[in-house]
């Protein structure tokens, strides 16, 4: 896959394959709110592809749309 930069809406990891937008993804640090998530979930609801949300801890954090993972997610 390959990183690529999407700048309207602005999103913090947009990555392609063969040109097709595979992965989107938000990066959120500190407190998050179900407000948030909702918020997220607006912003990457259009892409066609994965939709990630990365968080410090993802405890009471729920999404029809969303992957929400923390960091010792991606060490498993």
């Amino acid at each position: 896959m390959e990183r690529v930069k999407i700048e309207d809406p602005e999103i913090d990891i947009a990555l392609t394959s063969f040109k097709k937008v595979k992965v989107v993804g938000e990066v959120k640090w500190g407190k998050i709110t179900m407000e948030d998530v909702k918020a997220v979930e607006r912003k990457l609801e259009a892409f066609d592809a994965e939709r990630l949300l990365i968080v410090q801890d993802k405890r009471d954090l729920r999404s029809k749309i969303l992957k929400i993972i923390e960091p010792a997610d991606l060490l498993r």
